[in-house]
Order: structure tokens, then sequence, then C-alpha cells
């Protein structure tokens, strides 16, 4: 089954570093001045980098300079998002609503999604239209709990149902908001423009296919002294 996302790819890394900023001043640092500005692999490579704006919106997210990367442009109640996968341009015109949230988006090969939100700003379903096969398009359904997004039922509109169960450590807040696997696991939905990201850091992730086929991840952090995510690893079975 083709399944085609808003902005994702497959991470390789099991171990990542996260750098921010204001983690070596002798301040006190504040999720609203603390931005992740790259992802370091394993092996010391920098493997993701992104960049702001003055308002701290990004526009930049870049894995290769020349092959997989995506930029960000802001105007009045719309982001539109250009995409370069491996000489693979698309387009992404998304509409946000007051709070800075997506709520439809259409790309310029005619896919097109629409969102939608709780009271508390979590995504609480979330819709993905193919112009070319309805086995491509789907609803997906999120269920939330103490502040912390648990499960996702993804139902196509062929009939096929994905389902994943998300676990997490309820004495380790989400204090930067990570991109991290909360949505979609390796396809980095947690962007900022869907939504509250969960409270807390995401441990467990279980992802159960149509054919009832499991993919389990594991999910472990190195915390520096303000309890900010410095290291990631991730075990996958």
């Amino acid at each position: 089954m083709k399944n085609r996302s808003l902005l994702g790819f497959g991470l390789i890394a099991l171990a990542i570093a996260i750098a921010g900023c204001c983690k070596d001043s002798g301040l006190e640092p504040t999720p609203q001045n603390c931005l992740i500005t790259g992802v370091i692999d394993q092996t010391g490579f920098l493997s993701m980098s992104f960049e702001y704006d003055g308002q701290g919106r990004l526009t930049r997210w870049e894995v290769d300079p020349d092959e997989l990367y995506y930029t960000f442009s802001y105007a009045a109640d719309k982001v539109v998002i250009n995409s370069n996968e491996f000489g693979n341009l698309l387009q992404v015109t998304a509409t946000l609503n007051d709070d800075g949230r997506i709520e439809e988006w259409v790309d310029s090969d005619g896919y097109e999604g629409y969102c939608y939100y709780d009271d508390n700003g979590y995504l609480i379903e979330e819709e993905y239209y193919s112009p070319n096969y309805e086995s491509e398009s789907w609803t997906a359904y999120y269920s939330v709990a103490n502040g912390n997004t648990i499960s996702r039922i993804k139902e196509y509109d062929d009939g096929q149902v994905e389902t994943t169960a998300y676990t997490y450590d309820l004495a380790l807040p989400n204090k930067e908001g990570l991109l991290c696997f909360e949505k979609d696991g390796v396809l980095h939905r947690g962007l900022p423009f869907f939504g509250q990201t969960s409270r807390n850091l995401l441990t467990k992730e279980v992802r159960t296919d149509p054919n009832q086929e499991q993919q389990i991840w594991v999910i472990s952090y190195l915390l520096d002294k303000y309890d900010y995510v410095v290291e990631r690893t991730i075990d996958i079975t």
C-alpha cells in the first residue's frame, strides 16, 4: 500500500543528540526561548538541522542541503512548505487557524488534508484525500488523556485499518515540545502546525498494520540538569 505523507521520511540513526539554545547559561531556560537547532546521530554526524525566523517560527528543516530539505514561508493565515526529497519537488499550501494550527492543506500534486482539534488544541481527527487511488485516502482518529496522545486509529477508504498505541513516562516533561515520534512514528508528524504536543516524553510506540503485524519502538532519553532532552535512543523491533 502506498502511504504518502506530508513531510515524511525515515530516520536510520537510532541514537540522536538534540542541540538546543541557552542550555549552557546560568539562567533557567524556558520552552519559549529554547529551540532545537540540530540532531546528531550516534556517529557524530549532524543528521538534521533547523532554522527559525525572528518570531521563532521554523523556516528550514534540512537533512541534506542538496537532496532532502523543507522550507517554510508565512503570510497571513497561510504557511507554504516547499520540499525537495531526492529531486522530487513538492509544494504544500496550508491554511492556519487563529492558534496557528493547520486546518486544511493542499499540495501541488492534488492531495489534500483536513485537521480537527479539541478545545485544548490537541489533534483529534485528520482526513487525507488522494486524487488517484481510494486505497491512499484515509481518516485518522486520535485519543488524548492527561495531556498525552495515547492512540491513533487510521481507517483507509478501502476498509483497511492501522492502529498505533503510545506510552509515556509521566515523570518526564516534554519541555521543548520535541519533534518526536508522537503521531506518525518515523514520519515526524510532530511539526508545530499540528496542535499541542504531548505533555510527557514518549517511551513506547506500538504500530499494528492491517495484517496485524506489529512494529514496536522503545525510546529512552538523557536529560540535562534542567530536564531538557540532550539525547534520545530508539530501539525498534
